[in-house]
C-alpha cells in the first residue's frame, strides 16, 4: 500500500520535476559558449522532451496513443533536425547548403505534429464542430496574412533564389501557419482543459513564435547561433514533455459535449484577428508602399465571408434554443396542469 502511495506521488510530482530540470539545462545551455552548448546540451534537452512523451504515454496510458506517438514521433524529427544541423556545422565544418537534407528533415516534423493534434482534436470532438473550424479558419486567414507579408512574399518576389530554394523557404512558414490553424482549432473547440492542456496547447506559442523570429531574421541576414530565441524552442520542448507527464494528460483525448459557441475570450480572439488586414494596410500605407494590396483584399473578403457564416450559425442556435426553451416550458405547463386536474380527482 505504501509502495502504491509513493508511485502515486512520485507520478503527480515528476512533471514538474521535468521542468526544473528543463530549466536547469536551459541556464547551463545559455551560459556554456558554441560549439559545446549546441553539440551536448542542446540535444539533452531535446531528447529528454521526446523520453517524458514516451514515458508519460506509458504511466498515464491515454485512449488516443496514437495521437501522442505522432507527437513524439514529430518531437523527435525535430531534434534530429537540430542535431544534424550541429553536427554538420561545428564537427564536419561543412559550407551551408540550402535546401539540403536536413530542410527535408525539419520539414517532415509539420505533418507529423499536425496529423498528433487533428488526431487529439478528433478524440475531443463529439460530432462536427462547425463553429471551431470557423473560427480557426478566420484566426489562420488573418495571422496567415502577416506571415506572407513578412516571411512568404519576400522569397516569392525574390529573383536570386531558384525554384526549388524559392519553394523550401516558403514551406516553412506555411508549415507554422497549418500548425497554427489546428493549435487555434484545439484552443477553440470542445474537450476538457486540465493543466496538460494548456501545458501542451501553450507550448505551440513559443515554437511558432521563434520559428518565425527565426525566418525573419534570416531573411534579412541577422540570423546568429546561440541567441534569446532559442528560449522559444526549449519552452515548446519542455512544455510537451511535461504535458505528457502530468497526469491529467489522459483527459486530453475524452470525448466531451459542445462547449459554448461564444464567450467573451472567444469574441476577443476573433475580433482582434479580424482587425489584423485593415492594420495590415494602414502600416503598408503610412510606409509609403502597399505592395500587397491584392492579398490584404482577399483575405479581408475570406474572413468577412466567414465572420457572415459564423452569424448565421449563431442566429440558428439562438432560434434553436428559444424554440427548445419554449418547447420545454409548454412540457412543464403540461405537466403541472395534469398534476392540478389528478390531484382534484378529474378523470
Amino acid at each position: 500500500m505504501r509502495d502504491r502511495g509513493f508511485a502515486d506521488f512520485a507520478k503527480a510530482r515528476v512533471w514538474k520535476l521535468y521542468i526544473g530540470l528543463g530549466a536547469v539545462l536551459a541556464v547551463v545551455y545559455a551560459a556554456v559558449p558554441l560549439p559545446a552548448t549546441k553539440l551536448i546540451f542542446w540535444p539533452m534537452i531535446a531528447w529528454s522532451s521526446v523520453i517524458a512523451i514516451l514515458v508519460g504515454v506509458h504511466r498515464n496510458r491515454p485512449n488516443g496513443r496514437g495521437a501522442w506517438f505522432l507527437l513524439a514521433g514529430g518531437v523527435a524529427t525535430f531534434a534530429l533536425g537540430d542535431n544534424l544541423y550541429s553536427f554538420r556545422s561545428y564537427v564536419l565544418h561543412a559550407q551551408s547548403v540550402f535546401p539540403s537534407y536536413v530542410d527535408v528533415v525539419y520539414l517532415t516534423v509539420y505533418p507529423l505534429l499536425v496529423g498528433g493534434l487533428v488526431r487529439m482534436v478528433r478524440h475531443r470532438s463529439q460530432g462536427r464542430d462547425r463553429a471551431s473550424v470557423i473560427d480557426a479558419g478566420i484566426v489562420t486567414a488573418s495571422v496567415g496574412l502577416i506571415a506572407w507579408v513578412l516571411l512568404i512574399a519576400p522569397y516569392v518576389r525574390s529573383a536570386d533564389l531558384g525554384s526549388l530554394e524559392r519553394l523550401v523557404s516558403v514551406a516553412y512558414p506555411l508549415g507554422d501557419i497549418a500548425l497554427l490553424a489546428i493549435a487555434v482549432r484545439l484552443a477553440v473547440g470542445s474537450g476538457r482543459r486540465p493543466p496538460a492542456f494548456w501545458l501542451l496547447a501553450g507550448s505551440i506559442v513559443p515554437l511558432i513564435a521563434a520559428d518565425s523570429i527565426y525566418g525573419y531574421l534570416n531573411l534579412i541576414g541577422r540570423w546568429h547561433e546561440h541567441n534569446l530565441v532559442d528560449a522559444g524552442w526549449i519552452m515548446f520542448y519542455v512544455g510537451w514533455g511535461a504535458a505528457a507527464l502530468h497526469p491529467s494528460m489522459a483527459q486530453l483525448t475524452f470525448a466531451s459535449p459542445a462547449r459554448r459557441t461564444v464567450n467573451t475570450r472567444r469574441l476577443v480572439l476573433i475580433g482582434s484577428a479580424v482587425l489584423i488586414p485593415p492594420v495590415t494596410l494602414f502600416v503598408e500605407q503610412a510606409m509609403g508602399d502597399v505592395a500587397n494590396g491584392a492579398e490584404i483584399a482577399v483575405v479581408s473578403a475570406v474572413t468577412f465571408g466567414l465572420v457572415m457564416i459564423r452569424v448565421a450559425g449563431l442566429s440558428r442556435e439562438v432560434a434553436d434554443e428559444r424554440t427548445t426553451t419554449r418547447f420545454q416550458a409548454i412540457i412543464d405547463n403540461a405537466s403541472d396542469a395534469i398534476l392540478v386536474v389528478d390531484s382534484r380527482g378529474v378523470v
